[in-house]
């Protein structure tokens, strides 16, 4: 079946004005970008039918490819992006995520080293390359790229959380609690540091301080009936005797206005829940 993007080409590349060429481009990427990865992909591939050798485009396309789970043909599309420009940074690191997918280990590590030569300061290409020397059992290698994701950007979440959970797998508690605790203070919400940063407490036996608000009384609410209405809801401490209930009660306006002066000529207590008195 023939793509509906097919008419934007002529087989001349060689005529098209450069504008064309980022048009085509701009128009791909916002259909990836809205999720309609086939048009996409149909229409990266025939603006590499007309511009075989734009470097950009092969990396896009790879990007597309990878999404679609088309592993092979994507790391075969950001090799040729590679191949036409040397420099390509990100090519390198893409190429990878998606070497890292198809289990291709230390392949995935020799092209993040590549991304790295090319651009030092990349705190995620050094972190996802400390994940990668985790799993082959690389542990030094691996909290050495940590630390260098770290360097290179301080406030980067996923290298703190990386360097924590690895020495907290060689039991450093004190220098793992130490890492969980600036990942916290970079993202307060993550539930898995939490839980982390509590096992390895646990293990250093440090519990937390006693809460004084915590420890304290409870309340009760006493419900006051005046011949079975009710009159007053009073704030009171548990355990109230009865005699303690009913002046507690006839301290309360509402209930000494609806007995109007009358006496208490009955009272019905139910500990801590009820008074009914009956004029």
């Amino acid at each position: 079946m023939k793509s509906k993007f097919l008419s934007f080409f002529k087989p001349a590349a060689a005529a098209r004005p450069a504008s064309a060429l980022d048009e085509q481009i701009e128009r791909a990427r916002a259909l990836h970008q809205q999720g309609q990865r086939e048009a996409a992909a149909a229409l990266y591939g025939e603006i590499l039918a007309a511009w075989p050798d734009n470097a950009e485009v092969h990396y896009r396309h790879a990007n597309v490819l990878k999404d679609q789970g088309a592993l092979e043909r994507a790391v075969a599309g950001y090799d040729r992006a590679i191949e036409l420009r040397g420099d390509y940074a990100q090519a390198f690191c893409n190429r990878a995520v998606v070497l890292g997918q198809l289990r291709m280990l230390p392949e995935a590590v020799a092209s993040y080293d590549r991304a790295i030569a090319l651009d030092p300061t990349d705190a995620l290409a050094r972190c996802n390359r400390g994940m990668l020397l985790n799993v082959m059992g690389q542990k030094d290698a691996a909290l050495a790229s940590f630390r260098d994701a770290i360097a290179c950007n301080a406030d980067f979440f996923p290298a703190h959380f990386g360097h924590a959970a690895l020495l907290q797998e060689r039991k450093q508690w004190a220098a793992s609690l130490a890492s969980y605790d600036r990942a916290l203070a970079l993202n307060a919400g993550d539930a898995t540091v939490h839980y982390n940063r509590g096992t390895i407490l646990r293990e250093l036996e440090r519990w937390p301080d006693a809460d004084p608000s915590a420890l304290a009384t409870e309340r009760i609410v006493l419900v006051v009936q005046v011949n079975g209405k009710v009159r007053a809801r009073i704030d009171a401490e548990p355990g109230l005797e009865e005699e303690a209930a009913v002046a507690l009660a006839l301290e309360h306006q509402g209930v000494l206005a609806h007995l109007g002066g009358r006496p208490v000529r009955k009272r019905i207590y139910v500990r801590d829940r009820l008074l009914n008195l009956v004029a």
